[in-house]
């Protein structure tokens, strides 16, 4: 099979990693020719063209404009007409995340012209939902851009069967449809040396949005023990929830720059924690669990009552789901110190969540379209 790939990223951010993983393993099983506008893959991505479409740089409040002026992406409107299509494609594949429209808009343009079936994958919810961005005018453009495109869509991917569900809404209820969880590179857990001293606590990812550390923060402050909170990622925005939620022991909090190799933070952790929006109906799903999974770490996930982590995640021995509650992190933290964990079962979620699962079931997919 001979799948033509549409993508603002490869290799360069938190889905442009995904994206990375799930291309090196198709391209084991198809022919890929890619489209990209900024590419920073691995050389064992293989792949018989590539080329690099130049988008503009723009700040984001000036994209969120001209979304709404154009009702679209003008950027991909302009620049989707110049690539070279190849005539013996097979499947059109747009990978997109939130706030990245080019793949999505291009690929339109590519299915209306060829006449070759179109498949998206979606790594966040497209629009985001109203309960974390409000219902104002770049979100409505959004999802009116969303509910246009769908027409022409052959298959949706998508991380969760929430947030399958929630793009439903906006979705042609005959477009099929499938689930693929964050593609991690190999499901097995990864050895590694016992945690240092005092224990640390690890968040590895952004704190913005519905996303807050305050609870994390005030179970931090009550602990009755020496131990550290590193943020790795996070930027000064949260120096502010510091001040007001754990000012006297701010002398025990890190923030550290993001990076691409999480390992050594990991290796000196005592325990991972992944932060979920306070929202009871969740749909997201942090694509840094997958990350935590692959270690032999206690993870303390912190999340809504009907969340996708919580359906995933409840009943690992090595997982502590948590509410949005300070006394039922703090526990959790206290738990993770004090016990030994049986990581063996994790690898069923691994297995689920293994690039080269996922391309087998995407290429099936592709190929009865």
């Amino acid at each position: 099979m001979k799948v033509f790939v549409l993508a603002q990223e490869v290799g360069s951010n938190a889905p442009g990693i995904l994206y990375e993983r799930l291309l090196k393993a198709l391209s084991e099983r198809c022919t890929l020719d890619l489209a990209v506008a900024e590419y920073k893959g691995s050389e064992s991505i293989k792949y018989r063209s590539l080329q690099t479409v130049r988008l503009p740089r723009m700040k984001h409040w000036m994209k969120r404009i001209l979304t709404v002026l154009f009702k679209g992406d003008l950027v991909s409107r302009i620049k989707r007409r110049g690539i070279y299509f190849p005539e013996d494609t097979d499947v059109i594949l747009s990978l997109c995340s939130n706030d990245r429209f080019w793949a999505l808009e291009a690929g339109e343009f590519w299915k209306k012209r060829s006449g070759k079936p179109w498949a998206c994958y979606f790594v966040d919810a497209i629009p985001s939902p109203p309960e974390w961005v409000g219902n104002g005018p770049y979100r409505k453009s959004v999802e009116a851009i969303i509910r246009r495109c769908a027409k022409s869509m052959s298959f949706l991917g998508g991380l969760t069967e929430e947030m399958l569900e929630y793009e439903g809404t906006m979705l042609p209820p005959s477009l099929k449809r499938g689930v693929f969880l964050p593609p991690v590179s190999e499901a097995a857990i990864r050895p590694l040396p016992p945690p240092t001293k005092p224990p640390v606590f690890l968040y590895a990812g952004r704190i913005y949005g519905r996303r807050k550390a305050k609870q994390v923060l005030e179970a931090f402050s009550s602990l009755d023990f020496d131990a550290r909170l590193v943020f790795a990622g996070t930027d000064s925005r949260v120096l502010k929830e510091i001040e007001a939620f754990a000012p006297r022991c701010k002398d025990k909090i890190r923030l550290l720059e993001w990076t691409d190799d999480i390992e050594p933070l990991i290796a000196e952790a005592t325990a991972l924690l992944d932060i979920d929006a306070e929202l009871e109906n969740d749909v997201y799903l942090s694509s840094k669990l997958f990350v935590y999974l692959q270690y032999p770490r206690p993870i303390i996930s912190v999340t809504g009552a009907h969340s996708p982590a919580r359906r995933l995640l409840s009943g690992e021995p090595s997982v502590i789901v948590c509410h949005h509650n300070a006394a039922e992190i703090a526990e959790a933290m206290r738990r993770c110190v004090a016990g030994n964990f049986d990581y063996s079962s994790r690898t069923a979620i691994l297995e689920k969540a293994s690039a080269s699962r996922i391309a087998e079931e995407m290429l099936q997919e592709f190929s009865a379209l």
